[in-house]
């Protein structure tokens, strides 16, 4: 039984039930969409977000990105879903290194995006919670000042 379980998709869905639950601890979110969620109905391979919710009308989808990046082109691809769908205004990446946040900031600026978009490393949310900072729009603001 043990050889079925793939320790990098538990890793990834035990990180992302910890992002879920700091925002909702914080009163950030509560009627919060899990992928699982956000994937019922939907035929094929669409891409949804790791998380999804929506506090004072503003639609945020949440990616927990944590060691190896995707190819470059796939996040392309990923942003121009994003920017298709009306109901999203902010894209958060919560990273698991600082690299890795460099590399998806830095391709977020080679194309064109009209949502906002949020940088932050999971470590630094897990110890610090509201006062996490993320890079928004080329400045570092704590969590607290973006989701209330």
């Amino acid at each position: 039984m043990l050889e079925s379980i793939d320790p990098g998709s538990y890793e990834h869905s035990w990180k992302v039930t910890q992002v879920r639950l700091i925002f909702e601890n914080l009163g950030f979110c509560e009627n919060w969409k899990s992928e699982r969620m956000l994937r019922a109905g939907k035929k094929g391979g669409n891409k949804v977000p790791d998380g999804f919710f929506i506090p004072n009308q503003k639609g945020i989808t949440v990616e927990v990105e944590l060691n190896k990046p995707k190819k470059a082109s796939r996040y392309r691809e990923i942003f121009e879903i994003y920017e298709r769908d009306s109901k999203i205004d902010y894209v958060f990446y919560v990273c698991g290194s600082l690299p890795l946040l460099t590399y998806i900031r830095r391709l977020t600026k080679k194309v064109y995006v009209s949502k906002t978009y949020c940088f932050m490393l999971f470590d630094d949310l897990v110890k610090s919670q509201e006062k996490a900072m993320v890079q928004v729009n080329g400045k570092e603001l704590p969590l607290k000042r973006i989701l209330k």
